[in-house]
């Protein structure tokens, strides 16, 4: 997958940029607080429908105005995301999409910014909104699953919470569960099992170190309808003391692992830095894995707290094949041959 062109209007610091990148290597630089963070926003939230900095939209308008547009094409679509005061408007190829779900995915794009180191020490929920979010949007069935489970989840929490709760109810809210939570265990497993055939490789390959590094998934329970079953049984009495659910998909997580011990604990700034970097890297091929389709990579200040040949090993890691962009404040971090540069300005281009 490829982006050709890209247009903001009224976009965070922007009233009107227009880019047209390179199929291969795009290099963005500008000091901070100039907006290059703001161009690879616009494209996950062409990928997501999301802001990975704001969950509220309205900051995504530009002073002083009362709309903001995304306009991009890609080598198969033209994408449009228009946010104003009623909402978002989601387009493709002229035609507004009226579900979310019909929309994710169907850019691809994989991010790393600083702020993602957060993931090893954040509390598990923020783990298992990523999983949900990748895999969904390569998993059309995933997504439909973990709508499921999450509508029966609240009607069971509804009814966990009577005074009096009907329990051949809650039995059969628990049965109607387990298909769903089945399958979303099954893709979380794959999804983790794909990482570890790739992370520990990538990150040696930048870091040029022996560590291993592997990904720990702790499901529900045995991935098997009948264990499910039991579970819900087992935990029935639990849940009625409680007054919800205490186990299921929403209560699973997975760890970073760094020579057997949790990378939180044991690894240093930059090891961990290097770790992410090689996560999404093996997010990268995940994604064509499953999809056929390579996603473009978005790397933010990425090139910061590397030394600098593990800066130099890092851009000769990223595959050739991936249409690629890099943030930086120094052109002189950057030592690669063929790429095109954009020197961004507060509100534009030099």
């Amino acid at each position: 997958m490829i982006i050709k062109h890209l247009q903001l209007r009224n976009f965070r610091n922007y009233s009107f940029l227009d880019l047209v990148f390179d199929q291969r290597l795009n290099i963005i630089v500008g000091d901070n607080g100039a907006g290059k963070t703001n161009i690879l926003e616009s494209i996950i939230l062409v990928s997501n429908t999301k802001s990975f900095r704001t969950r509220n939209d309205q900051e995504l308008i530009k002073e002083t105005t009362d709309f903001a547009r995304i306009d991009l094409v890609s080598d198969d679509h033209r994408f449009r995301v228009v946010v104003n005061k009623e909402g978002k408007g989601l387009y493709i190829d002229n035609s507004n999409i009226s579900r979310t779900s019909d929309f994710i995915g169907r850019l691809n794009a994989v991010l790393f910014e600083p702020s993602d180191l957060e993931l090893f020490s954040d509390s598990p929920r923020y783990r298992r909104r990523l999983l949900d979010l990748e895999i969904g949007k390569v998993s059309p069935s995933y997504l439909r699953a973990t709508l499921e489970f999450n509508r029966l989840l609240k009607e069971r929490n509804n009814l966990l919470k009577q005074n009096k709760p009907d329990q051949i109810l809650i039995r059969t809210l628990s049965e109607r569960m387990s298909e769903p939570l089945l399958l979303i265990m099954q893709k979380r497993k794959g999804f983790i099992d794909h990482v570890n055939n790739q992370i520990s490789s990538r990150y040696k390959l930048i870091a040029d170190d022996e560590h291993t590094v592997y990904l720990d998934y702790q499901p529900s329970c045995a991935i098997d309808l009948k264990q499910i079953a039991s579970m819900y049984q087992k935990s029935e009495d639990r849940d009625l003391l409680f007054t919800y659910t205490t186990k299921g998909a929403h209560k699973e997580d997975f760890n970073f692992y760094f020579d057997g011990h949790k990378i939180s604990e044991h690894a240093s700034q930059g090891q961990k830095r290097i770790v992410m970097i090689a996560f999404k890297l093996a997010l990268v091929d995940y994604i064509y894995a499953t999809t056929k389709y390579r996603p473009v990579l978005l790397l933010d200040d990425i090139l910061s707290e590397l030394d600098q040949s593990n800066r130099q090993r890092l851009l000769t890691a990223i595959p050739k094949d991936v249409q690629t962009f890099i943030t930086t404040t120094d052109i002189d971090e950057i030592n690669i041959d063929k790429y095109r540069l954009f020197k961004i300005k507060k509100g534009g281009m030099i």
